[in-house]
């Protein structure tokens, strides 16, 4: 029990202290995207896990960014969404 409180104050001291986010870019091969799939409320997400040794690169996001969600929805925007691996995920119906 004692490793569950560990983790939990881990846990904690993350969602209390950790301000903005940070993205990930990962190389991986084709076999390794079949454990991707599309969430309609998450995007990415990875069914099995992924190793540490994949991450390439990451960048922080900080807290006082924001997105306009409806920004930029054109026709070059649909363009580039009808491409590459998001439009592969989600029409694999996952």
């Amino acid at each position: 029990m004692a490793k569950v409180g560990d983790i939990r104050e881990v846990a904690d001291r993350a969602f209390h202290y950790h301000k903005g986010g940070v993205v990930y870019a990962l190389k991986m091969t084709s076999d390794e995207l079949e454990g991707l799939r599309w969430n309609q409320y998450m995007g990415i997400e990875a069914a099995r896990p992924i190793a540490a040794s994949k991450i390439i690169s990451k960048m922080a996001v900080p807290a006082e960014y924001e997105i306009n969600p409806y920004a930029g929805r054109g026709n070059g925007y649909l363009a580039r969404m009808n491409l590459g691996l998001l439009a592969a995920l989600a029409s694999r119906g996952h």
